[in-house]
Order: C-alpha cells, then structure tokens, then sequence
C-alpha cells in the first residue's frame, strides 16, 4: 500500500494531467500533422511556406507550454550543438566572401536546424504534461515506419496503382533511363530515406528485447521492416541493417534461445524468397552497376575544390547545395552541385567548422542514446526511445555520407522527435539523483555490515 504522501503525489499527479489534457491534445495533433506532413508528396511540403507555417505553429505551440506549465527546458548537448551550427550556418552568409553573399536566397538552406528543432520543443512539452506521450509518440513512429514499408513492398511488386503513387515523389521515366526505376521509396523521395525509416522501426521493435522477449507480431513486424529496406536497395544501408540485425539477434539468443531459431528461420525465409522470387528486380541492390556514383563523384570532387578554396566558411548555405537544382551563380567560379553527401554539404557551405559540428552532433546522438538505453535506473520508454536512437543514428551517419538527410525533414522530424522522447524532464532528472543516492546510501551501510559480519568472525 503506498503511503500517504505517495498517494496525495499521484492524486496531484492525476489533477496536473486532467487540467493540463486540452494543451496536451492541442500539442499531440500539431505534432502528428507536422510528421505525417512529411510523408506528403514533394510538390506540396517542399516549400518555405509550408514548412514556415509548420514550424511557427510548432513554435508557437511549445511557448505556450513553457510559459504555461512554467517547465523548466533541459537543453542536451546534441540540441546544443544544433543550435551552434544554426548559428553558425546564418554566420557564413556575411563571413564568407562578399560576392557569395548575393547569391544565397534565405529560406530553409540557412534556417533548416530551427525548423528541424520544433518537433522536438513540442514533444518536449507533450511528454512534460504527461510521461506516457511518450509511449504513444513511440508507437505511432513505429506505425509510420511499418506504412512506408509496407508501400515499399507495394510498389516492389508493382499492384495496382503503385505507379501512379510513387509518380507523385519521383519521376519513374527518369529514373528508368538509370536503371533505378526497380527501387522502392515509400512515402518520400528516396531509396535512402525508406530504408532509414525501416531501420528506425527496427530499432523501436528491438527495444522491447531489454526487458522481455518478442511477440509473435513483433517478429512479423521486424521481419515487414527488414523486407521494406531490402527492396529499396541502398546498399550502404545494406550493411547497417546487417550489423543492426546481428546485435538484435545476439540480444534474441540471450533472451530466449527457442526464439532465437525461430526468428533466424523467417528472416532466411524472407531474404530467400525476395532473392530467389525476385532476382531481376533485386539486380541493383545486390550485383548491379551503380549507375550513379559516376555523376556522385563529379559532384564530390565540385565540392572538394570549393572547401580547398574557402576551408573557414565555405561557400555560404546556397540553394544549389541544397538540392534546389538552381544554379544562383550563374555557373560561375563559386558554382557547385547539389553535393550527394551531407558531410562535403556541411563542409561546402560552412566550412570545416560546420562540418566539425555535424560530426560533433552525430557523435554526441549517438554516445547519448548509449547512455540512456544502458542506464538500468531510467524510465523504460526512454530507454527503448535510446535503444531505438542507437539504430537511428547509426542509420544517419551511413546516410550522410552518401546524401544531404539533413535537408529532408522527413528524416530529421522524426529524429528530434525521438530525441525529446529521450530528454529528461527536470523532475526526472531531480528523482534519479536522489534515487542514485539512495542506493549508493545502501550499497555503503550493506558494505559496512559486512566488513563488521567479516570482523566478528575473525575475532571468534
């Protein structure tokens, strides 16, 4: 029975949540329509007014919570660490060499970190108001993740109307001239960024393992992941799902060995099938010419002479980086592609300093969601959110060598999402210290009791 003290907690607990319901709902629609505004066909999302507006009712949404809960905001160091390349990225307009300065057009190339920092101020708000958004906000980035793949697997084996889908993100004849119209996409632009999306849900899946074995429909939900990645064939992610998979089925054979032949059974069972059923569509994924890394190169190598030549600022955060395909220099001595990594675009556009950040965020995302997971005092949902974080991560520091992810909120909204399912609330943080404290008090009189257990059977 709790005492009462406890119970007049969960009593305040249960007012604070009640009176607090309505700003809560508010927050949860605005959050889930900025996301599912992602999955929107480019020709709609894919422009400032759309995202300007998504970002000030964000905005807007999370001053109020602040204000209104009076919350104190813990900034983590990778939110940190954001919030100096967007200074930075707004520093290299007026840096860098003057003449550049006029080619650079304000919008989401200079501002894309404070769009990109929104969903997580709101769901920070959300999950303040009550913890358990938490698991709803986990659940429903797992429901997304399984959408697009299965679309992905739709459009695989080419049903009804899949074309016509898939016409609205990408332009199947152009993509045919390439040899790449065999590639699934989901809901977005890019091979890369389904199988990024896959991996996410994977990792959401997985989490479940550090407390209890899968569910039957959990394996199924793993293996529908691991096949919507498969199909759309980016075969840098190839890899991370490998290794992604081989820590989640070590982790399968420590929590049930029975488990483990069966789930090793129907991920054989799916690779086998998509192999042996399908070969000439899964020709590019897994022998085929890379038909594009001859036009990735050109672009790379463009980007390399710019950051020799400007290895401070860069560039500035020009459109043509960006993949606007605009060329605002006229295809002069400063113009460059759109650059295929967002590694060279942060080092193109705002120099080493900026690229040095982005690592920095990368390293520091992911060395936060290790900690997380791994800390057995946290809340549970945190550290399946970290879990999740971990395959996340990972997932986008292999994209980023071989895409500008940064620039498509799709990836990024979900991945700050997430980041604030991780964040402590301050009362949290307040809880787990004096938790700690406790058992270090603990561990320190069981220590003391058996040193003197130890010395009065000496003296005997």
């Amino acid at each position: 029975m709790p005492g009462h003290g406890a119970e007049r907690m969960n009593q305040a607990r249960s007012y604070f949540r009640a009176t607090n319901r309505p700003l809560a709902i508010w927050g949860f629609l605005l959050l889930v329509g900025a996301l599912v505004a992602q999955l929107l066909p480019p020709v709609i999302r894919s422009n400032n007014v759309f995202n300007g507006g998504s970002t000030i009712l964000l905005g807007l949404y999370s001053l109020i919570g602040f204000l209104f809960l009076r919350n104190s905001f813990r900034i983590t160091f990778p939110i940190f660490v954001l919030g100096l390349i967007q200074i930075w990225s707004a520093a290299t307009v007026f840096l860098g060499p003057p003449v550049l300065a006029l080619d650079v057009k304000l919008g989401r190339n200079i501002w894309w970190p404070t769009f990109v920092m929104m969903p997580y101020l709101a769901a920070f708000v959300l999950c303040a108001i009550d913890t358990r958004w938490r698991s709803r906000l986990l659940n429903f980035i797992l429901g997304v993740a399984l959408v697009c793949a299965v679309v992905g697997l739709m459009q695989f084996l080419k049903l009804p109307g899949m074309d016509r889908l898939t016409n609205l993100y990408v332009n199947l004849d152009d993509l045919a001239t390439f040899g790449l119209e065999s590639r699934s996409h989901g809901l977005s632009t890019h091979p890369y960024h389904l199988s990024a999306q896959c991996i996410l849900g994977m990792g959401i899946v997985a989490s479940n393992l550090m407390t209890r074995k899968l569910k039957t429909t959990e394996i199924l939900m793993y293996a529908i992941l691991s096949s919507g990645l498969i199909v759309a064939q980016a075969r840098s992610f190839y890899i991370a799902w490998a290794v992604l998979t081989l820590i989640t089925v070590i982790m399968i054979y420590k929590r049930d060995k029975a488990q483990f032949f069966k789930v090793c059974s129907v991920m054989a069972a799916v690779i086998v099938l998509l192999v042996v059923i399908f070969p000439e569509k899964l020709s590019y994924g897994l022998s085929g010419k890379n038909t594009i890394n001859e036009g990735r190169m050109s672009q790379w190598m463009r980007a390399d002479e710019l950051s020799a030549e400007f290895p401070i600022t860069g560039i500035g955060p020009k459109e043509t980086v960006f993949g606007s395909g605009k060329d605002l220099s006229g295809g002069g001595r400063w113009w460059t592609l759109y650059t295929e990594s967002g590694y060279r675009m942060a080092r193109v556009s705002g120099g080493f300093i900026e690229l040095g950040l982005l690592i920095l965020l990368v390293l520091s995302s992911l060395y936060l969601s290790f900690k997380v997971a791994g800390d057995s005092d946290a809340d549970p949902v945190r550290r399946r959110a970290a879990f999740a974080g971990v395959y996340y991560v990972t997932a986008l520091g292999v994209g980023l060598y071989i895409t500008n992810i940064l620039e498509n909120e799709l990836m990024t909204y979900y991945g700050l999402t997430l980041a604030a399912l991780i964040a402590p609330q301050v009362a949290e943080v307040w809880k787990y210290h004096r938790d700690k404290e406790r058992n270090s008090l603990r561990r320190l009189v069981a220590g003391r009791r058996t040193l003197s257990l130890k010395g009065k059977r000496g003296t005997a």
